[in-house]
């Protein structure tokens, strides 16, 4: 007769096994911790965000405001294009290039609830925004690009109907270094953590060492002739 061992799920043996592991547990959510701070720290940096708005108006006729408001938003990518850059940075004492300033903005159309361009009448805005680990140089990067944007539109124009609106008077952080690290590194020992229980969950549930009569027994496919009682059970 053949007889096949059974592979039984008992639950509170899994937890008895889990809390006999706790030191194991640990040292293994530790380590994923200490993984999630390693892989957070080259982006240990505070970021912040500036932002200056240019808008077209025209105080002439109906004809010359529809045409300024809709050569703005034809060319609103022009606000972040390497021509526009490149003039921003010669206005910069930074050590930067066009290249590099593309990749600090986002330039944006102001929109409703709705995510519809927004047009008052005669006119139309551009916020552009510039991401910076110094604020300072943020703003000033954002106030240059709307600058070199407004030439650029006034030369397509042959006008000077595009101007500057609001400079950007101040900042506001846009990524909180410590936070995300702290984050980064619960995400990363809560991670463990559950590896770590599944590791000592299967392991208990293939450990082969007997320890009952049912398991003895192969789960009562085998019979029982006696028993041998444990010696450190007191009288």
């Amino acid at each position: 007769m053949k007889y096949e061992n059974v592979i039984e799920i008992n639950v509170a043996r899994c937890l008895g096994a889990l809390a006999r592991r706790w030191k194991f547990l640990l040292w293994i959510s530790a380590l994923f911790a200490i993984a999630g701070a390693a892989l957070g720290m080259p982006d240990f940096k505070d970021k912040y965000e500036a932002s200056a708005s240019v808008y077209s108006v025209s105080y002439g006729s109906i004809s010359d405001s529809t045409e300024a408001t809709s050569a703005m938003n034809y060319y609103v990518d022009v606000a972040s294009s390497l021509k526009v850059c490149n003039r921003a940075a010669t206005q910069l004492d930074y050590d930067l290039n066009g290249a590099a300033i593309q990749e600090m903005i986002e330039v944006n159309l102001s929109t409703n609830e709705y995510e519809t361009v927004y047009y008052d009448y005669d006119s139309s805005m551009v916020i552009i925004t510039a991401t910076s680990e110094d604020p300072v140089m943020a703003m000033d990067i954002a106030d240059a690009v709307a600058d070199a944007f407004v030439v650029e539109m006034n030369n397509i124009l042959g006008s000077d109907e595009v101007q500057v609106l609001d400079e950007a008077y101040s900042y506001e952080k846009s990524y909180d270094a410590a936070a995300n690290l702290a984050k980064s590194v619960f995400k990363m020992f809560a991670l463990g953590l559950i590896f770590a229980m599944v590791v000592v969950v299967i392991m208990e549930i293939f450990n082969k060492k007997v320890r009952t009569i049912r398991e003895g027994s192969l789960y009562e496919q085998l019979p029982v002739i006696g028993v041998v009682p444990d010696k450190n059970i007191k009288r």
